[in-house]
Order: C-alpha cells, then structure tokens, then sequence
C-alpha cells in the first residue's frame, strides 16, 4: 500500500483548495485506509524544529487538517502520515508545503526570490495583483511594458518585506502589460515575469433540460425539451449537438467529455526577459587523460528463454506460479482508461434541471399496465441499438427551445445523454445526465454471438421484479423462423417452460439447454416472463454456423532443373467418413526467375528531397536500363507481358491472385493498398526501357545529389544537414558498382562528386586514425576494425586511380594488414568485404580461407539452396538479408565457385522471392542482376514441365509467357485416389517450384493437425488461484472448464524462413467471449501485428514474419454450460498461399 496527499505546494490561507490524502495497492488500484497525521514546523535546512499538530485521518477530502493548516503562522511545515496495511506493515508518507498569506508582510521562509502572482488580471472593478519579496535588502529593476512598448522604468528597494504591486485597468494597457522584475543579490541573478491581461467579459451560455426523464420504458416514444439561455436566463440562438447511447459500451472503451476546444486568438506579444551574461557562468576546464585499451574476452552466459516477459512494461507485475507440468511467466498492466474512468452519477440522484410531465407519466403507467396484462400479448423487445440518438444539428426557436423526439431502443439498460451547444460566437455550454430504460418484469437473457451445428448450449436469462409487489409467473424460451415467425421444435429441448416467484426488487435466473439443429442457418430465439399483471419478452435471431468447414491443404513441390521428382499427397487418400472431397488444384510455375524480374524497381522522382532517395532512383533507373540492353530478352519479355493488357494475373500482385485458394478475402486484410502498388510497379515495367525517360531521372537525380553534396565532400541526408560518412560511402560504392557493369555514368559532374566525396572520407578516415593513435598505444596491436573502416577500406580500394597521400597509405595499409590477419573476427558480411579486398591485393590465401569458411558454416537445402541461418548483418544502412547474400555471392565468384554453388545461391535468393515482396530498392535490383549474370541461364523461355496425378498426364490449356505459370482444377467427382501420386518433370536449367492444394469438407472435430514450413500450434489453459498466486492450468479431466473461468488461448507460430504478408485465424467456441474486444496493434516477443475480433474466430496479421518460433496469447472468459466445439487455428501466407497450415479440432465441455 501506499499514501499520497494532494495540496498545493504553496497554500495560501484564504485558499479554496483541497487537502486529499488517497491510497492505493501495489496494482494502482485505489482502497479506503486510516491512520494518523502530524504537522511539523521545519528550519531553514529543512530539519524539524516542533511539532504543532496531530490527529485522525481517514482517506477522502481531509476538511479538518485543512482548518488545521489555515490556521497556522506563515512558514514552511511537513505533514506526515501513519498508517498500515491489511498485514500490518507500517506505511508512511510525507509532504513538504509553505503556509502563507497575501496579508504577510515579509517572505514566509527565509529567500530572496518570493513571487507570487495574486491575480493576472485585471477589469474596471479589479485590479491586477503581484507579490515580491526578498529576505535582505535587494535593488529591484522594475519595468512595465505593453508588448514592445516601455511604458515604466524605475529602480525599487526591498528590505526583508513583500511588496504589493497593484495595476487597475487603464486604456493605454490595451490588451494586456508585461511586469519584468530583475535583480542581482550576493552574485545571483533574480528575474520573475507577469503576464497580465485584461479581464474578457464571458458571455456564457446554459442548458438547461426542460423536460427529462431519468426512468424510460423499453420501445416508447419520448420527447424531451431542452433549453438555452445566457447567464441572464434570457433565451438564446444557439446549435445544438445531442447523443445518447448504451453507457455499458464504456466498458470497452471510455467516451471522453464533450467539449469544443477554441483557439486562443490573443496576439498579444510579450517582451523578452533580460538574461545573464558569460561572466555569471561557470568556467570549465577539460582534460583528456589517454587510456590504453585492453582486449578481454566478453562473458557469456546462458539465458532464459522468457516467452515475452519484460520487468520493463510498466507496474503490476505478476509471477504466475511454476509446476514440475507447467512453467508460465507473464506480466500484468493496469489499464490507464480503468485508471482514469469517472463514474457517473447514480440515475436515482436527484436532476435540479429535470421536470417531470405529471400527465403524460401517469398516463404511461397506466398504458404499461393494461398493455402488458396477462390478457394482452406480451412486448416482445428485438431492438437493441446501442445508439438511441445522435443529431448533430439541432437549431434552437425563438424562445432558446429545442425538441428531441425519439424511440427508446428496446434494451433493459443505463443510457448516457449528452448535449453540447454553441452560439454563433462561438460561447459554449455542455451538460450530461443518465437514464434507465426498465419495466416492472424484465427479462435479461445472455445470448451467444453465434451458434454452431453439433453443439450443446445453454441459454439463460435474469428474471428481475422492479416492481412494489410480489410477482408469480411463468418464463418461457421458445424457437422460430425469422424470416417466416413459424415456431420450431428443437430435440432434447428441457424445461421448456419454468415458474418463477419473485420479491419486490428482487431477481432469480433460468436457464435451458438444448442441441443446435443441423439443417436450418439462421434462428430466432425468444425469452418471455408473465405474469398476472407484468410482462416482458426479448427476441434474437443467431447464425448457425455449419460445424463442417472447408478445410484447404497444400503440398509443395520444388523440382531443379533437368530433374524429375515424385510426391504423395496423402491426404487424398484419407480414410475419414465423414471428409468430402470439394476440389483439387494444381498450379505450377517452370520458370519462377521471371518473378525476380517483375519485382525490378520502377522509380521516378523521389517524394522525399534526401540523397539517399535521389541516388535510390539515379542507381535503379540506371541498373533497368543496362539489364534492357544487356539481356534483351528480358526487355522482350516485359513488352510481351505489356501487350497481354492490365487485366492479366501476369502483371498481378501475388496478393491478388488466387482467391479461392485463402482463408480470407484481400479486401479483409490490411494489405490492399500493398498490392494495388506491387500491381502498378509491375504494370510500369516497361518505362525501365524508355531511354528519354531514364535520361531525364538520372540526370534530375545527379543535380540534386550535386546539390545535396557539402563543401566538405561528403553527402548530407537533407539539405543543411551535416554531412554522412555512411551516405557518402554507399553513394561512392553504387557510382562504382555501375561502372563495374560497365553502364557509362562518367561525366564532369560525376567525376567531380566522386573526386569530392573521396576527399571527404579520406580526411574522416585519418581523423578516426589519429584518434586511435591519440587514444590507444597500443594501437599497434588491435584485431579489428570498425564496419565504418571497413567499408572504407572497400570503397576506397575501388579508386586506387585516385592517389592516397602519406597519411592515408599508412591507415590503408594498417587496417588491411589487421582484417588481413584477424578476418575469422568478423561476421558474414564483413567477411564478403574482405574477401574482395584480399582478391585486389592478390592474396588468394586468405580469400581461399574465407570461401572455405563460408561452405563450412553454410546450409545447403534441396529446396532452399545454399544460404546461411544467421544472416541479419547490416549493409551500407541496409538490413536486408538479400543484400548480404549478394555481397557472398561475389565473394564466390572471384573465389572460383563452381556453377553448382552459384545456382545454389541463386535458388535461396529466388526463394525468398517466393514467399517475400521485395522493397528494397539498392538490394532488389543486385538481386535481380546477380539472378541475371552468374551461374546457368535460368531465363530461358525453353524451359517445360510435365506433371503427372496417377495416370493422367496433366494438360494445360494455357500457360503465362515466361514464367510458364499455369492452374488446374477438378472438382469433387473428378477427384480420385490415384491422385495422391504426383510425378513432376523439368526440363530446362532453371528450377521450378508448384503446389497441389486439396479442399475438403470435414467436421471440425475430426480435423487432423497439418504441418509445414509455415506452421500453427494451439493449447488452452485456465487461469486458477491458489495461495501462490495467480497460475495457468492445462485444461484437463481434472480441471474442466466451468462458467466465469478466465481462459488463455496460446499460439505458437513457427517458420523456417522469412516471410510478409501473413494472416493467422482462430476460431473459437461460441461459449468464449474475448477479453480484449478492442483492435489495435500489439507486440509479443519482438513481433508486431495486428489483431482483431470478430464474433466467431480473433485474427492475426503480420507484416513480416521473420524466421523464427512465436508464442501469441489472448484471453477469453467462458459464459455457458455445454458442450461446444472449439474450431481450428488456420495460418496462410497471403503472397505464398501454398505456405499454410492448421491445427487439430477439439471440443470443449463446460460443467456448471
């Protein structure tokens, strides 16, 4: 527990503020507590000098130290509060404040700079009111200006007093005075500042209700008058905003005030204060003492793994208990709406602004009687909007009245009215009040969101008397068709009818049971109470949801060039009774490296002025041009597909294409805009092409790098910004890189930027050198090298034509001769770096050494290629792993990589084209070329694929130009067992990669679990207490599921490469409610998504995906008794949809 006491810090005794002590537990949550206080008077030094006060406290307003306080001499005290917890610890807290008065004559407490402003404004009846005082006899500068305009100068003296300074109004003040006080006392400088205005006449406005009712019947009609006046009482023209909706939904989430936030149109402008100058500032002296640095091995240590628990996320942390079964941290946080949520005043409070119409509520008691007697039909309520109203522009008649006319929706229910109305000078005024929708008998049912087929369900409802006598009656739940208002009979339906007998105010419960019916969508579901005087009803129409789902399974198949390979598709052939076959589809791709190819970035002018943009686009639109010269096939292919037309898949986003075969739609996700601009980059693939236009962006682009280039030489990021060593080395590095694939980019300027930007990053290499020497003397003797120096190291080694001078040798050769030595140091990318600087220096040793390293500690998969797990290394600003592996790439080809090794490396680049939407512009278009020119030609439009399913050879009716994509499909009856046997073969040098999905239908509960590369587990616990503490459970025959439990749903994700664009599913009972009920973005184990709930299943979406296994939780509370299926989790790559997988079904029992 702890204490806090809020009052002010300067309490003037003639003040209106409160003293309030709270506390609160160790979750925030506020709690009643007592205890004792003492009053302390302090010394100077903030000592205790006596004690003048003591007594009782109890948490709330504290009226009586407030007395208490007022009462004491001018000074500075110390209140100090004693209390315990609900264990018995002492807990105590403490407060320093000055006790003061406007009458004192001198500072309460001994300083020199007592200020305090008594009122900043000031009218013709008030004066405005400042306060100065100083403990010793100070000079005062006093100055009075009226914005820049000095209205009086003149020098005061203080001598341990205060002084009032009063300022009435006066016309040459206009709209408002500056008060400047300034002195220098014992070599300090004093300066205090008053802004002072004149006092503007508020014109207000009110609202008032008229005519109100805080009790309303469920489906009335009801009029109410509202009313706006000034602060005369005289009516006023006004707008009127008016609301009024289910308070319950502020549960979820709080709905702020209303409150019309106006500009503050003052333009008054202040004048600046005097300041101190140098010679009031401390000197300081700085030395630097060179310390020599020592190489000590780091220690390593294991970790725990804590599944997302952090001792970093704020208060309310929680242990959950551990088990030899089951080991759970997690973390609890206060919610800051629960923290900050105000609760309204009770409905039964008494309204000074509600009138009531004696007449019109007399005759609706009286309507409510007769028209729910038990001769009458009961009322059956079926409109539950959780808006009542909402009218944003209500105008106000002559005598400042407005009407609202409404039906009351039929939910037994607290409502929330507010109303906000303005003049047309813009004067506001805001008031809320809160009314309850009741009858005398109520029904309150807890229906589900949703039905399933198959399932078990309870139904109950809450029986309330509101009225003055004792109801005896009768409850019933009966079934119909929506749409026909035919009553259905359902099976194994008890209890259909049950007696209540209830107390005034009093309430009981009922509840039934009964199984879902299997041949009907939709049903109507109605609950009614009578009795001999009273009645009420309330009907609902709920889906049905089938308990059988279209269950989508994919095998992949990837197929090398020149190979021939066979699959089984098992799950063809499964044995389940209850499986229906719904379709089967073969899709195939001979030549996925054209995909590559369509991920070419088309860039114009850059929306964003830096130069890492402007160089972006100068690099890409430079690199498309010379692949279109170089490989004209590709240029042919791409005026192929522009000449097929937009509507083709060709030139489709992959998130576009094969709808039928993914759990969602793409309009569901939050990914359309993603594809409509993958789409439309594919579509402009042939302006790669057009030399005028590539000519007018390279030549834009180099222009503004001229401009963004410093007198220093190196590049800022934006104009004015400080040059960048990073930016001005990956500049350096792709001017160099095009001119290595021999694509003519020399000219004037651009040899002039070069010569500049070399200049720059050789005296900022020699100005890190001389610190290391300055630094470290043992200089000499160190084994690494910073990235930054290294990458110098490789950038500059690129224009040795451009003379070092001695210093710049000497690092050079200094930093070679350490990665020389000490390369095993470094990491993969690095590595690459040195290779190619050790192939300039001619040093095949080493560079043999590094390319050994790097097929040892490589993976080399059938279906991945050659690649490496931990590749996460960050190039030239980039993190992308592709740029990494095409740095290797080079490393191997001038270390002498067999053509074997280079397709290998091609195929783990081309894969993760598969799965990925490339946006890195430097890194997609090196991917591309080195695709394009190195190993076997995979761009070959020769390149063909049989495919065999049993015994019929599968024949396309057509296929995409280039990459040889084509579909197939057979429908249910088409389907046989034979098919389960795929035999793929490939002709040609490129490899190839298809999927065969099988859609079926199956009953939930006997869904069988799938794995993949992409892959989902699902486990449920329950949350229990004990006297440790709050634990999770496994759901079990010894623990089952019973109503209130708090469930956890945990999903464990799990892929074995990098991935964008995915979308997980859970499905859940309709006996679950989430916890959470609000969307939004969350993070989990360094993973960021998006999640959201819908009435049957909560969704997942993530951006990317890197590599890796993910532990996902949310929350659910069980809200009936039965017997409900639980639904399967379903996860898919929207870009890859062969990439899927789902769990197994189960079902869940819930006891009383």
């Amino acid at each position: 527990m702890s204490l806090q006491t809020q009052m002010p810090a300067l309490f003037e005794k003639n003040s209106d503020e409160k003293i309030t002590i709270t506390a609160q537990n160790l979750d925030g949550a506020n709690i009643e507590a007592s205890g004792t206080y003492a009053i302390y008077s302090l010394h100077e030094n903030d000592s205790i000098n006596n004690q003048v006060a003591q007594g009782n406290f109890k948490t709330g307003n504290q009226d009586e130290i407030k007395r208490v306080v007022t009462k004491l001499e001018s000074g500075k005290y110390r209140l100090k509060l004693t209390s315990e917890d609900d264990r018995g610890n002492l807990i105590e807290a403490q407060n320093d404040f000055i006790v003061f008065s406007y009458a004192d004559k001198r500072p309460p407490i001994k300083t020199n700079k007592w200020f305090i402003v008594k009122s900043n404004s000031y009218s013709k009846d008030k004066s405005a009111e400042v306060i100065l005082g100083a403990s010793e006899r100070v000079n005062v500068l006093y100055e009075l200006w009226q914005e820049d305009n000095l209205l009086e100068r003149k020098w005061i003296e203080l001598n341990n007093e205060n002084k009032l300074f009063s300022f009435p109004y006066k016309e040459v003040y206009k709209n408002g005075v500056t008060l400047m006080l300034t002195y220098i006392k014992d070599e300090k400088f004093y300066s205090h500042k008053a802004e002072l205005r004149p006092k503007k006449t508020q014109d207000e406005i009110k609202v008032k209700l008229d005519v109100f009712r805080d009790k309303i019947r469920p489906g009335s009609q009801e009029e109410w008058r509202i009313s706006i006046t000034d602060s005369l009482g005289n009516p006023r023209a006004a707008e009127v905003l008016a609301s009024m909706y289910d308070f319950s939904l502020d549960n979820i989430y709080p709905s702020h005030p209303w409150n019309l936030s106006l500009y503050n149109f003052d333009r008054y402008n202040s004048m600046r204060m005097l300041t101190i100058d140098q010679s009031f500032n401390k000197e300081n002296a700085n030395a630097y003492y060179p310390i020599s640095f020592k190489e000590v091995t780091s220690f390593e240590y294991d970790r725990f793994n804590w599944f997302g628990f952090s001792f970093y996320r704020g208060q309310g942390i929680m242990i959950r208990d551990a088990s030899a079964d089951n080991i759970v941290v997690g973390y609890a946080q206060q919610s800051k709406a629960e923290a900050s949520m105000a609760f309204p005043p009770s409905p039964s409070a008494p309204l000074n602004e509600v009138a009531y119409d004696s007449d019109q509520v007399d005759s609706q008691a009286e309507s409510s009687q007769t028209g729910s007697s038990q001769t009458g039909s009961p009322q059956m309520r079926r409109n539950f909007n959780e808006t009542a109203f909402f009218y944003p522009q209500l105008r106000t008649n002559d005598k400042g009245e407005t009407q609202i006319v409404f039906d009351v929706p039929e939910s037994n229910t607290r409502w929330r009215f507010r109303v906000l109305a303005h003049d047309k000078k813009l004067n506001t005024a805001t008031t809320e009040a809160f009314t309850v929708s009741q009858k005398e008998l109520m029904v309150t049912p807890n229906m589900p969101r949703f039905l399933r087929q198959g399932d078990r369900v309870s139904i109950a409802t809450k029986i309330s008397n509101l009225s003055d006598s004792v109801q005896q009656g009768r409850v019933r739940m009966e079934f119909f068709n929506p749409v026909t208002d035919e009553i259905i009979d359902i099976s194994q339906f008890e209890n259909i009818e049950q007696e209540f007998t209830l107390q005034p105010s009093a309430s009981s419960d009922a509840m039934w049971m009964f199984d879902v019916p299997t041949n009907i969508d939709v049903i109507g579901i109605r609950i009614i109470a009578q009795s001999a005087h009273f009645s009420d009803g309330e009907q609902h129409a709920l889906a049905i949801l089938p308990n059988r789902m279209l269950v989508t399974e994919s095998l992949r198949m990837d197929v090398d060039g020149g190979e021939t390979k066979t699959f089984n598709f098992d799950k063809i052939n499964n044995t389940s009774p209850t499986q229906e076959n719904y379709r089967l589809t073969l899709e195939f791709t001979s030549n996925p490296a054209w995909y590559a190819v369509q991920a070419l970035p088309v860039l114009g002018e850059p929306t964003s002025d830096n130069a890492v943009s402007w160089f972006a686009s100068f690099y890409a639109n430079s690199i498309g041009a010379h692949i279109g010269k170089a490989y004209p096939k590709v240029s042919a292919m791409i005026d192929s597909w522009k000449k097929q037309g937009g509507n083709e898949e060709t030139l489709l986003s992959n998130l576009q294409k094969n709808e039928e075969l993914k759990n969602i739609l793409l309009q569901e996700t939050p990914w359309v805009l993603d594809a409509k601009n993958e789409t439309e980059q594919k579509q402009k693939l042939s302006l790669l092409f057009d030399l005028n236009r590539n000519r007018n962006i390279t030549q834009t682009a180099l222009l503004r790098l001229q401009e963004l280039q410093t007198t220093e030489g190196g590049w800022s990021w934006f104009k004015g910004f400080r040059p960048s060593i990073s930016i001005t080395q990956y500049i350096l590095y792709g001017f160099n890189q095009l001119t290595d694939l021999n694509i003519d980019i020399d000219s004037e300027q651009v040899y002039s930027m070069k010569l500049s930007a070399i200049k720059y990053i050789d005296a900022e290499a020699i100005r890190r050198f001389e610190s290391l020497k300055k630094y470290n003397k043992d200089w000499k003797n160190i084994k690494s090298i910073s990235t930054t120096d290294l990458e110098y190291l490789f950038v500059r080694s690129s224009y040795n034509q451009h003379q070092m001078d001695k210093e710049v040798s000497e690092l050079y050769n200094f930093y070679l001769s350490v990665v020389e030595k000490n390369w095993t140091s470094y990491g993969l990318y690095e590595r690459s770096l040195i290779a190619q600087l050790m192939n300039k220096k001619n040093n095949t040793r080493v560079l043999q050494d590094i390319i050994k390293s790097y097929r040892e500690h490589s993976v080399v998969s059938d279906e991945l290629g050659m690649y490496w797990p931990n590749n996460r290394a960050n190039v030239f600003m980039s993190q992308s792993a592709i740029s990494v592996h095409t740095f290797i790439m080079d490393a191997f080809k001038i270390g002498g990589a067999t053509d074997d090794e280079m397709n290998n490396l091609k195929k783990w680049l081309l894969k993760q084209k598969q799965t990925q939407l490339w946006e890195s512009t430097h890194a997609t278009a090196d991917a591309v070329y080195a695709l394009l020119s190195s190993g076997s030609d995979w761009f070959s439009v020769d390149g063909t694929t049989k495919v065999t399913l049993g015994n019929k050879l599968v024949e396309p009716k057509s296929s995409e130009l280039g990459t040889g994509y084509f579909k197939e499909a057979w429908s249910r009856t088409e389907i046989s067992p034979d098919m389960a046997n795929v035999s793929v073969t490939h002709k040609g040098n490129s490899p190839s990669w298809g999927a065969l999905y099988l859609q079926y239908f199956e009953d939930m509960d006997k869904i069988q679990k799938s794995d993949g590369s992409l892959d989902i587990e699902k486990m449920m616990f329950v949350e229990v207490t004990t006297p440790e503490g709050q634990r999770l459970m496994s759901i079990s025959e010894e623990r089952s599921l019973k109503v209130g439990d708090k469930v956890t749903v945990r999903l464990t994700v799990r892929s074995d490469r990098d991935m964008e664009f995915i979308h997980l599913k859970d499905l859940r009972a309709s006996s679950f409610e989430p916890v959470n009920q609000v969307s939004g973005l969350k993070w989990q184990n360094g993973l960021m998504y998006y999640q959201t709930s819908t009435d049957a299943s909560t969704n997942f979406y993530f951006d990317n995906l890197p590599k890796g296994t993910y532990v996902l939780e949310y929350s659910v509370y069980v809200t009936r008794r039965g017997s409900y299926s639980s639904g399967i989790a379903t996860i898919q790559s929207m870009y890859a949809p062969e990439f899927t997988s789902h769990t197994e079904g189960s079902r869940v029992e819930v006891i009383d």
